[in-house]
Order: C-alpha cells, then sequence, then structure tokens
C-alpha cells in the first residue's frame, strides 16, 4: 500500500506535468515578480523555481544564467518538503545543507525561500532568493515575499484555470460551428461540471476532517462560548473541566465565583478588546479548582456573537509556587527563630553573670546576719527574686537550646505519669485528664528535668486553653516511624532526619486559636494570657530542639488544640565510659586555686567563697593573664577554674594551653551556657566539673572538693 507521502508526491508531480510549467515560455508576470522581489529582499540572486522528480527549474530569475540543477543538491527542495518557509543565516552552520555544492563550490551563503502552493497545498516549488554572504531578512521583508509566493501560486492556478476555460470555450465554439451545440452534448458537459464540484465538495469535507483532528488534540482546552453556555468545545476541555463531552455547560458552573463576574465582562464585551488574557479559577465537576491560563477572543459561531476561550491548565505550576512560598515563609521563620535563640541566650548568659555575684553575694551575707532579723528577711527577699530571675534566664537558655542538660536514657510514658501526677492537683477541677501512654515504650536520649518542663508546659497551656470551662485534655504517647512527608509539616523539621520517633500528644477543647495567633505561638515573650512571659511554648521549642526532635502544632479557633513533640528514639547501644589507667591519689584536697573570670565581681566572689574554705585564690581577669600566671605559679597550684566566654584567649585556648603544660592539673569549667557544649568542642571529656552560673558559694566549695579527691592522671 502506498504511503501517503509518496501518493501526495505523485499528484505533485502529476499537476507540474499538467501544467506544463516547463515548457512554456516565460511569463511576464514571474518577471515582475522577480524584480518586486529582488526590490524587497535586496538580495541579488532571486528565482522561481520548480521541483520535479529530479531537478530543480529555474521558471525566472534575476542574478544568475543557470537553467537547472540536481533535486538532491537544491535547497529548494528542503523547503518544498518541509512545506514551510525556509530562512538559513548562514548555510555553512546548516548540517542539513552546508556540503551542497552550491554551498562548498558556489559560495552560496544565505537562503531564503517560500514554497509556492496551487490547489490549496501542493507545493510545487519555491520563490527564493539567495547571497553569497551571511544574511538576515526582518519579519516585514519575509511577509512581503510570502505573499509573493501566493500571488505566483494564485497566478499560475489562473493560468490553468483560463487554459481549461480556454480549452472549453474552443470545444464549445467548434461545436456551435459544426452543429450548434447538440443537447447530449450539453448534457455531457452539465455531467462533467458536476463532478468537477463533486471533487471539490470532497476536497473541502476533507479539509474541515483534517482542521477537526487538529483540533481534537490540541492539549489546551477550547471552548466557544454563546451567551452564557459552552456551544462547542475540545476533549482538552472536558478533560480541564471533568465534564462529560457535548453535556450541557453554563459559564456560572464552570468558573470559579471569585472569577464569574471578569470572566462574563469578556464574553459581553464583544466591542471592547480584540484578544483577553487573564488567569481564571475552573471548577472541576469534583469541586476541585484548577487554576488556568486564559487567552481568548471574540468571534462569530453559528451568526451569533461567540467568544472563543483557550485554557491552559497552570494547577501544577500555581501548587509548585504556592509550596515554594511555603518553604520560603518556613525558612524566614526557622531563621527568625535561630536569631531570637542567639539573642535570648546572649541575654541569657551576660544575666546570669550579673546573678551570679548578686546571688554569691547575698548568700555570703545571709551567713552573718541573725536568722530573725529585717536585714535577713530583705536579704530573702532578694535572694528569691535572682532566683526568679535566674529561672527565666534558664528558660531563655533552653528556648536558645544551651539549657543545661544530663542525658540518661529514660522511658517518656514513665516521665508523663511522674510530672502529670504532680500537676494534676493543680489542674482545675472540670478539667478531665485522659490518657493514652503506650507501654513499653522505646527509650529515649534525654534530661528528664528539661523533658519533664515539656510535659508540664504543655498540660498548663491546654488547662488554660479551657478558660474555667468543662472540658478534656487527652495525653498520648507512642512510637512509629516519621518519613520526609510527615516531618515537612514540623517546626524544626530541617534539624530532624526520617526514622522511629517517640512522641508525646496533648490534645485539648479549648478555646483553640486563630491562624495569627498559631504562627507566633513558639516565639519568645508572645503570650496571650494575663499575666504571663511569654517562655512556655518557646521553652518546649527550644528543648526539643537541643534533643534534635520536632514540634507539631495544630489549632483552629473554637475548636482546641493539639501538640505533639517527637523524641528520636535513643540508640540501641549507649558506649560505655572506658576505665582509667595508670592513676594517682592525692591525699592533699587544699592548695592554691587559680580563678580565671573577665567579671571583676565574680573573681571576688570567688576569692571571699574559696579563701572561708581555706583556699589561697589567684585570679586573672583574661585568657592569656590567666596561662602567663599558671606558667608563674604552676607548682602552686591544685585547681583551675575557667569562665569559658573571656576576651584575649576563650576559656577553650585557655584550657588547650595549660592542658599542655601540665597533663595532670585539674580543670573546672564555669558558665552560663549548657555543660553539655563542652563535649561538643574541642575541650571534650577531659572537663573535671562543671560550675553553672548563678552558682551557690556551698556548691562551689563541695564541686571543688571533690574534684580535688578525683584520683589524678599520671
Amino acid at each position: 500500500m502506498m504511503s501517503d507521502a509518496t501518493e501526495f508526491e505523485r499528484e505533485r508531480l502529476k499537476l507540474i506535468k499538467e501544467l506544463d510549467l516547463l515548457n512554456a515560455p516565460p511569463k511576464p508576470a514571474y518577471e515582475a515578480t522577480i524584480k518586486l522581489a529582488k526590490r524587497i529582499s535586496g538580495l541579488p540572486l532571486n528565482m522561481i523555481t520548480v521541483i520535479d522528480h529530479d531537478r530543480c527549474w529555474l521558471l525566472a530569475k534575476d542574478g544568475t544564467d543557470m537553467e537547472f540543477m540536481s533535486k538532491s543538491q537544491s535547497i529548494c527542495a528542503e523547503a518544498v518538503r518541509l512545506k514551510k518557509p525556509l530562512l538559513v543565516k548562514d548555510l555553512t552552520k546548516d548540517p542539513r545543507i552546508s556540503d551542497f555544492p552550491i554551498v562548498t563550490d558556489g559560495g552560496i551563503r544565505f537562503y531564503y525561500g517560500v514554497p509556492i502552493f496551487i490547489k490549496d497545498n501542493f507545493p510545487i516549488g519555491t520563490l527564493c532568493m539567495v547571497d553569497t554572504e551571511p544574511q538576515d531578512l526582518d519579519e516585514e521583508r519575509q511577509e512581503g515575499i510570502q505573499h509573493l509566493a501566493q500571488q505566483v501560486g494564485n497566478v499560475i492556478d489562473l493560468q490553468q484555470h483560463q487554459v481549461e476555460l480556454k480549452k472549453l470555450n474552443e470545444q464549445l465554439l467548434s461545436e456551435i460551428k459544426v452543429r450548434q451545440a447538440t443537447e447530449a452534448e450539453l448534457l455531457s458537459a452539465q455531467n462533467s461540471l458536476e463532478e468537477r464540484v463533486l471533487v471539490r465538495t470532497n476536497e473541502l469535507v476533507d479539509h474541515k476532517d483534517q482542521l477537526q483532528a487538529i483540533y481534537d488534540n490540541i492539549p489546551s482546552g477550547v471552548a466557544v462560548v454563546v451567551e452564557g453556555e459552552v456551544a462547542f468545545s475540545n476533549p482538552a476541555f472536558y478533560r480541564l473541566s471533568g465534564h462529560k463531552q457535548d453535556s450541557p455547560l453554563s459559564v456560572s458552573t464552570l468558573i470559579h465565583g471569585d472569577d464569574l463576574e471578569r470572566f462574563e465582562s469578556y464574553t459581553r464585551d464583544a466591542k471592547g478588546a480584540c484578544e483577553v488574557q487573564d488567569e481564571i479559577r475552573v471548577v472541576h465537576a469534583s469541586g476541585e479548582v484548577r487554576w488556568a491560563d486564559l487567552r481568548g477572543r471574540h468571534t462569530n459561531f453559528l451568526g451569533k456573537p461567540a467568544f472563543m476561550a483557550v485554557l491552559h491548565d497552570l494547577t501544577a505550576v500555581r501548587q509548585a509556587e504556592l509550596e515554594r512560598e511555603r518553604l520560603h515563609a518556613k525558612l524566614e521563620r526557622a531563621q527568625k527563630l535561630e536569631s531570637l535563640g542567639a539573642l535570648a541566650g546572649g541575654i541569657a548568659h551576660d544575666f546570669n553573670n550579673f546573678l551570679t555575684g548578686i546571688l554569691g553575694n547575698t548568700k555570703l551575707v545571709l551567713r552573718s546576719v541573725p536568722e530573725d532579723s529585717d536585714q535577713c528577711l530583705k536579704l530573702k527577699k532578694i535572694e528569691k527574686g535572682a532566683n526568679r530571675a535566674a529561672q527565666l534566664c534558664r528558660q531563655m537558655l533552653a528556648y536558645a537550646g544551651r539549657g543545661r542538660f544530663e542525658l540518661e536514657t529514660l522511658c517518656l510514658s514513665e516521665t508523663v505519669t511522674e510530672i502529670a501526677t504532680l500537676l494534676e492537683v493543680s489542674l482545675p477541677k472540670k478539667a478531665h485528664l485522659e490518657f493514652n501512654l503506650e507501654r513499653p515504650l522505646p527509650h529515649i536520649l534525654a534530661d528528664s528535668s528539661q523533658v519533664g518542663q515539656v510535659v508540664m508546659n504543655l498540660l498548663t497551656n491546654a488547662s488554660d486553653a479551657l478558660e474555667d470551662e468543662p472540658g478534656t485534655i487527652s495525653v498520648t504517647t507512642g512510637c512509629r516511624f516519621f518519613d520526609r512527608k510527615d516531618l515537612a509539616n514540623t517546626y524544626l523539621s530541617g534539624n530532624t532526619a526520617p526514622g522511629e520517633y517517640v512522641y508525646l500528644e496533648v490534645q485539648d477543647t479549648g478555646c483553640g486559636m486563630a491562624p495569627e495567633v498559631l504562627q507566633r505561638v513558639f516565639d519568645p515573650f508572645f503570650t496571650t494570657k494575663e499575666p504571663g512571659r511569654g517562655f512556655g511554648m518557646a521553652t518546649v521549642l527550644g528543648i526539643v530542639r537541643s534533643h534534635n526532635g520536632a514540634v507539631v502544632a495544630q489549632s483552629e479557633l473554637g475548636e482546641g488544640s493539639r501538640v505533639c513533640v517527637l523524641f528520636p528514639v535513643a540508640p540501641s547501644e549507649m558506649q560505655e565510659a572506658t576505665p582509667e589507667e595508670n592513676l594517682e591519689i592525692i591525699e592533699d584536697i587544699y592548695g592554691a586555686i587559680l580563678v580565671a573570670d573577665d567579671e571583676q565581681d565574680i573573681r571576688e566572689l570567688y576569692h571571699e567563697i574559696l579563701e572561708d574554705a581555706g583556699f589561697e585564690v589567684l585570679s586573672a581577669s583574661d585568657g592569656a593573664e590567666a596561662v602567663a600566671m599558671f606558667r608563674t605559679h604552676q607548682s602552686r597550684l591544685s585547681a583551675v577554674i575557667l569562665d569559658l566566654s573571656m576576651p584575649k584567649m576563650g576559656g577553650e585556648e585557655v584550657f588547650q594551653e595549660i592542658r599542655s603544660l601540665d597533663k595532670t592539673i585539674r580543670i573546672l569549667i564555669s558558665s552560663g551556657y549548657d555543660p553539655t557544649e563542652l563535649t561538643s568542642g574541642t575541650l571534650g571529656t577531659d572537663v573535671l566539673a562543671f560550675i553553672k552560673k548563678p552558682f551557690d558559694p556551698d556548691e562551689v566549695v563541695a564541686t571543688l572538693q571533690d574534684a580535688l579527691k578525683i584520683p589524678k592522671k599520671l
């Protein structure tokens, strides 16, 4: 069976033969067209070509004496094959043509050819122009040459019709002269004319079918709207809308309510803008809202004013944009919380230094004041206030992820039970507690007091949300695998990896939170309660962050709230400490102590505390002075107390320098930050003990004495 392409070429060659173009004398119309093409293009070589089965004939030309060339080496043959204009600015750079002799030997560098169509769709040749230099043609000149090529095709069609009419006229005159055109001959002519009409009709039907096939396969939805109803549409439109094809469909059903008035204005304004471009929402038959790019214009359909809309589905693009916006907002919030955490941690650290002097000196003065005196009462009030300030600092450090942690393996369900039992008596009587605690539950590696703080804060917030109204607080624990999709919607999702997590969920039936409140629920200093400091949920976030966990918070106004915290499951095997060897027991627990701290009040406080306990005290105000004093008094020193944050040389650098001078000296670290930071830095596990600021004088003495009793490495 002959392919469509072969059949088309056969028909094309047949038409060329029937037109007898190659043997006909030059036509003045062709020569005039060539001159006009030359004026439009401004190029020296302009031709009208006809492509037969093996050659490219120059039907008319200007600037060359060539009569023909091989079809296989003809650029015009490529334009005829493509059935569309061919523009090659530099033939040497086009792999299809660069090796043609006309390029390699003839020096031709530029080509622009427009197919000449006859009988609507049969390209017989081209109107073309070439140059020996690379060139370019603007759109206006290209369009002018395309119009000329169309006129050449019309001339050939007209000539063909004239030839046919002339033959028919001669035949009729001959028959009139001979026999006055008998009835049978007239009937024959009528039949011949009817056949031609039928052929033309069939061609039009075929053309319509081709257009319909193209229309049906366009990926964008096309709909013709007449008087608010979809009068005609293609399959892609019904895929976009989800409605059955050919089913009645009104614009009010199809277009989202917020976009309906705007869309209807487009369909009504037939005298307005010729073209419409917009983004609208289409309501799918399932109820899903889809975004679409709208391109439309006014037209006529079956004699009525109509609006033709082309809709391209943008739903996936818009969803991707929304997801990018969500992730960007989440990143900004994480950066904001990180900045606030750093600020809160720095403030808390400095306040701890101030409170160390206040609490320490208050304790020392209390030792010398009678218990029942007014001075003792006032000092205890100072102590109480300072302790409350220290508690606030601890909360700020917890939010910053730099609180004091003592990690151990623990069961979350057991911790919840202990805290809830203590807290239950203080909750409103109208609050009903429900527990769904999974047992046994994998252990987590955490600080029990900090986890207890999380439980207490969540239960307190849930109780406050009930606002003294009857309600239920549900407390649930469990363990499951959380994948990336689960963790994507959590706070601190950037710090967590997919895996097994033990979770605590606290849900209440209270007043709930508005979206703008929920968005700020973990911000420090943000509170909706009076009185309140706004650190309850911020502390929860900081503690969970320090344990490499995550938090989920959900709430609707009037529907209650749900908060779920995740803790990673503890490793199945914990590393055990290696026994120390080569130890020497030091009997003498007294001696000189070197204290390095940049705060003078704290240095003076250390002097008073340690000298009262029988120690000799040397002090340094910065790291460099501490190293110098150690070199000078190394033989007298029993221990060194270093502040982590000092000018000139930081505590860690001083630690390493002193350790390089004496591997056996006992070194204690003092800081307002978390002692777990020591094991994460360069100090490792070499630190003997940690003094947390603000400190109690008795605890300082006890910690130092315990450190001096510890066996000394040789």
